[in-house]
C-alpha cells in the first residue's frame, strides 16, 4: 500500500523468467510499470539487474485499489495484486473556484472554494485545518 502522490510502502520488484519459471539472470532489459486506473509516476521504467526489476522510487496519486502492470517488450506483462492506494496526510491547498470580482465593502458574488489535498491531490476530508484567506493587491497594468 502507499498514499496518494507517496512511494510504495514496499516497493514493487519483477523477476524475468522463462516459460518454465526459470529466473533469467540477465541484465540490462529494461521493464516498465502501468497501472490499471492512470499514470504511475517516478521511475516506472526500470532496468534489470541480474534477472530482477525493482521499481524503489514509484508511486501513483489517485487514492483507490491498483493493479499495476509490468511489461517488457515482446513478454506476457506480470500483473501484482490489488494494491491499496490511501489519502495521504494535508500536503497542499487546491482552488476549484476562485472569487469573483466585488465592490469594496460586499461579499464575493462567487465565494472562492479551496480543499485540502494529500501529495496526490485526493482530497483530505479528516482533521480539522485553518485556512487563512488575505486580499493581496493584483499588480496594476502601465497604462
Amino acid at each position: 500500500g502507499a498514499s496518494g502522490g507517496s512511494n510504495f510502502t514496499t516497493p514493487p520488484a519483477v523477476a524475468v523468467r522463462d516459460a518454465g519459471d526459470n529466473l533469467v539472470p540477465t541484465s540490462g532489459l529494461i521493464v516498465a510499470a502501468s497501472s490499471s486506473l492512470g499514470t504511475v509516476f517516478g521511475d516506472s521504467s526500470v532496468s534489470t539487474v541480474a534477472g530482477y526489476a525493482n521499481f524503489t522510487y514509484v508511486f501513483v496519486n489517485l487514492a483507490a485499489s491498483h493493479l499495476l502492470l509490468f511489461s517488457y517488450s515482446g513478454l506476457i506483462p506480470a500483473v501484482s495484486a490489488a494494491i491499496t492506494v490511501a489519502v495521504g496526510p494535508a500536503a497542499d491547498l487546491s482552488v476549484s473556484a476562485l472569487a469573483a470580482s466585488v465592490t469594496a465593502g460586499t461579499a464575493f458574488s462567487t465565494q472562492p472554494i479551496v480543499s485540502v489535498v494529500d501529495r496526490g491531490g485526493n482530497l483530505v476530508v479528516v482533521g480539522s485545518h485553518a485556512i487563512t484567506a488575505m486580499a493581496l493587491e493584483a499588480p496594476r497594468q502601465p497604462a
